[in-house]
């Protein structure tokens, strides 16, 4: 609002004096008054926030039931009178349903996002008007009404000779993407060349995160990256006419980079070799090999087409042994077979799909599905040097977090304090505790296990020696949850603490947020004892997509399931008493599930890691088993387990007093 000099009426007590302009709506107003006009438009303000709140949680309840339950009963009931032939077609029709429903949530949702980080920049600035409220208002009512009107689906029932057939129909109609056609050159087009302006015969492209273009400009043996809007590319890979020497190529066919070392990664058909660039400097990193397509998924696999031996080979980068992954076996038309085989594209499942040359189609190959396996001999990614508190040591370490970026949170018991190892790191720092043993907030006492709430950049703690869970943001601490005797905790997409109460043989659940009552106990609560309905002294927790709770019942041997509402629990790992036996578990420890449903359990007094498939007898040995001992392929007495983003596995190794993983082999 600019200052004016001249004296004029003021709009609201209509006396002559110094005014000044308001933009939004174009009055006049004295200090005093612009000053409550200001007031008015933050309270206008906080009544869009208070929508927006409004908004978003019905925006989660929307997600937390992405299924629209009384069609799918519809569904159900059309499937059980119908015979087992058209079973497969129910499915469909539920996947279209559910698809449908996510895809409207998903396109509002985005819309959410973008008013969310409009509300924070004017909330952050203190700069608005009527005309910014307004916009924010106009675009609130426009997804509320969208969202309101995203569950107009219904179903359409047909009559068939032998079933009643159904279909879904939507009034929101799915959107496939269109594009112009009528294009626009954004490389050379001024014809055959070796000008910077000029391509000659390109072949594969690629583009990065900021539109840049690299092309395998064969005909010209190099590569050229053509930034966005340029009008003429670069050479940065062979600009010494063709040849096989390092710094040249011949006839390259196609360029990825790998944005994570930032290297660019050649086809180098003519030489047969697949070649890196990083820096001007060359490695060789395939040879021998008629190389026609190049892709790399996020879990740095370099996949390889071979025209010559008619297959896709995949290498993990930095690793020399290689395996098949479509094809190879031999030239052929069968379904197992490719003949000429050219550009790859690997999909987030890691299904490979082919262009087939002379076969004329394109093949995807799926990535065969089996259990993980994990490298027996593990590395020390935290603390193994020796018990202490030194910030390269660590003191029986019991609950772990690995965030996105890796790092790893760790309880730290004995030295009752909160350590953040960065990824590769060669010591932690301390983030909370450090203060010696005690009460005050500052100060931890014996702490079991620590999450990251990633939202608010905060660390929730059970702080068991002080029976509470306290909550530390920027060195500041505040109680959440307090006489309770807490072990371990989870969280779920849908924002729920979980925090397992030893002393009251349960497990609770509260909003997150709102702790000013008991919490909802969601597992055992019915005293000690080892019916179904009942723990003794429960541990580790995790909860999966379900919002099911699964628990290491430490004294019972066992761990437990316990479904969303259920009244007890079913025995998915152990539960044949204290032994070593594979249908055993001693003093059950660690708990993880994975997208398979499959239980991953850190077996304390036996010093391994099991997997147990629910409903199976007896689980199997995934790490350690080797008896107690500190070597690499050995456990002293495991407590939490977790894994990250690429399956590796972390174990927190606590008699030895370090955090080790277990490499996946993919």
């Amino acid at each position: 609002m600019a200052v004016a000099n001249n004296k004029t009426h003021c709009f609201t007590c209509n006396k002559e004096k110094i005014t000044y302009p308001c933009r939004g709506c174009s009055k006049e107003f004295c200090l005093t008054h612009l000053t409550e006009h200001q007031q008015m438009l933050n309270e206008e303000l906080n009544h869009i926030i208070n929508d927006y709140d409004e908004f978003k949680q019905k925006i989660n309840q929307q997600r937390q039931n992405p299924q629209n339950h009384s069609l799918i009963k519809q569904i159900d009931q059309w499937e059980r009178k119908s015979i087992e032939l058209i079973q497969q077609k129910a499915q469909e029709y539920r996947e279209i349903l559910v698809k449908s429903s996510q895809t409207c949530v998903n396109d509002i949702e985005k819309k959410f996002n973008d008013l969310c980080e409009q509300i924070k920049q004017i909330h952050a600035e203190n700069e608005f008007n009527e005309i910014n409220l307004n916009d924010l208002r106009n675009q609130l009512n426009e997804i509320t009404e969208e969202l309101n009107n995203s569950s107009n689906i219904s179903i359409q029932q047909e009559s068939q000779s032998f079933i009643d057939e159904i279909s879904i129909i939507s009034s929101k109609k799915p959107k496939f993407n269109k594009w112009k056609q009528t294009a626009i050159t954004v490389a050379a087009g001024n014809g055959q060349g070796q000008q910077l302006n000029q391509l000659n015969h390109p072949a594969g492209i690629f583009i990065d995160k900021n539109k840049n273009i690299f092309i395998a400009d064969r005909d010209n043996h190099r590569i050229v990256e053509w930034k966005h809007n340029a009008n003429e590319g670069q050479t940065i890979a062979g600009e010494n006419k063709q040849g096989n020497r390092m710094h040249q190529l011949g006839r390259p066919i196609d360029v990825i980079v790998d944005e994570q070392n930032h290297s660019i990664i050649i086809a180098d058909l003519g030489n047969r070799r697949v070649i890196q660039w990083m820096n001007q400097n060359q490695d060789v990193l395939v040879d021998s090999i008629n190389c026609q397509g190049l892709a790399m998924n996020k879990n740095e696999f370099l996949y390889v087409s071979d025209s010559q031996r008619n297959e896709v080979i995949r290498w993990k980068m930095g690793d020399n042994e290689a395996i098949v992954v479509a094809g190879g076996n031999g030239q052929g038309n069968q379904r197992n077979q490719l003949d000429f085989p050219t550009f790859i594209f690997v999909d987030k499942d890691q299904a490979v799909y082919v262009s087939d040359f002379n076969n004329h189609r394109v093949m995807k190959w799926r990535k065969e599905s089996k259990f993980n396996k994990w490298k027996q001999n593990a590395i020390t990614v935290a603390g193994g040097n020796g018990e202490g508190q030194r910030l390269n040591q660590l003191n029986n370490p019991i609950g772990i977090f690995i965030d996105k970026n890796k790092s790893i949170f760790i309880a730290d018991l004995r030295n009752h304090r909160i350590v953040e190892w960065k990824y590769n790191a060669k010591e932690g720092q301390i983030i909370a505790g450090g203060n010696g043993k005690g009460n005050r907030m500052d100060q931890l006492k014996y702490p079991t296990d620590v999450i990251v709430d990633e939202q608010n950049h905060s660390i929730i703690i059970a702080d068991r020696g002080n029976r509470r869970v306290i909550q530390w943001v920027n060195q500041n601490q505040q109680v959440l949850i307090e006489n309770i005797h807490c072990f371990h905790l989870a969280t779920d997409k849908h924002g729920f603490l979980y925090v397992s109460d030893t002393e009251k043989n349960a497990v609770r659940r509260w909003k997150m947020g709102e702790y000013s009552n008991e919490g909802i106990i969601v597992a055992g609560g019915n005293e000690e004892g080892d019916q179904l309905n009942q723990l003794n002294t429960p541990t580790f927790i995790f909860i999966d997509e379900e919002q099911s709770v699964y628990v290491s019942d430490l004294d019972n041997y066992r761990v437990m399931k316990w479904r969303k509402d259920a009244k007890e629990g079913t025995v998915v790992a152990g539960g044949n008493g204290y032994g070593e036996n594979l249908n055993q578990l001693s003093y059950p420890q660690g708990v993880a599930v994975d997208h398979l449903g499959q239980i991953y359990v850190a077996d304390w007094e036996n010093h391994r890691v099991m997997r147990w498939c629910e409903g199976k007898k007896e689980g199997e040995i995934v790490v350690g088993g080797n008896g107690q001992g500190n070597q690499s392929n050995q456990l002293y007495y495991p407590r939490g387990l977790s894994f990250d983003g690429e399956g590796n596995l972390y174990v927190a190794d606590s008699n030895n007093h370090r955090i080790i993983k277990f490499e996946i082999i993919l």
